[in-house]
């Protein structure tokens, strides 16, 4: 009787374990989506006799450096961002909450090995490298990354930084860098703004 009450309360203990605890569940789910986005920004770049040398963003794809003015994103897709920025310069932010971090997962950026990020954490430089960033000083902002969804990154001068979003809604929308780069980039797409497509994985 004992013996049986025994097994009765392990196997009340195991199936109740599995319906509250959500682990048993989760094994069984496929892992998240995941995609990759990586761009540069160079300052070098000549436009002609006039304007001569302006910033602009570029898409890394399959090893080759291709136009920004078109991006392609798949919706649902857990999306790694790499923006590598070459430009040394800081620009003046057109709207000031573009500071902050938002749209990515967490509202943080990370950023790697900048001096400028090392310099202002007292000098203690990261094991990993890698500081997670809520904003950036608007003084010390070279570009930002920012579309019409609500994804903002701003970026320091010669760093390297990753973000973490999704682009849940298929459809057409923009992208812009919100700093004054000068008329020329401003004005003229896969410079300094451009469309981002997000499609059905």
């Amino acid at each position: 009787m004992i013996a049986v009450i025994v097994v009765t309360v392990f196997l009340s203990m195991i199936i109740g374990a599995y319906v509250v605890n959500p682990l048993y569940n989760a094994q069984n789910a496929p892992p998240p989506k995941t995609g990759a986005l990586t761009m540069i920004i160079t300052s070098d770049n000549w436009y002609n006799n006039t304007s001569g040398y302006q910033a602009a963003f570029f898409v890394v794809e399959n090893g080759h450096i291709e136009s920004s003015s078109m991006i392609t994103v798949a919706a649902h897709t857990l999306l790694e961002i790499t923006i590598i920025n070459y430009d040394k310069a800081t620009d003046p932010l057109l709207v000031n909450n573009d500071a902050n971090v938002t749209g990515t997962v967490g509202d943080v950026v990370y950023e790697y090995n900048n001096s400028l990020v090392n310099a202002s954490g007292a000098g203690v430089i990261s094991p990993r490298g890698e500081f997670a960033l809520t904003s950036v000083p608007a003084s010390k902002i070279s570009h930002t990354f920012t579309t019409n969804t609500g994804l903002n990154i701003p970026i320091y001068p010669s760093s390297t930084e990753v973000a973490y979003a999704y682009f849940n809604t298929t459809g057409l929308y923009t992208w812009a860098c919100m700093c004054d780069c000068g008329p020329v980039a401003m004005d003229h797409s896969g410079w300094m703004f451009g469309d981002i497509q997000v499609v059905s994985q």
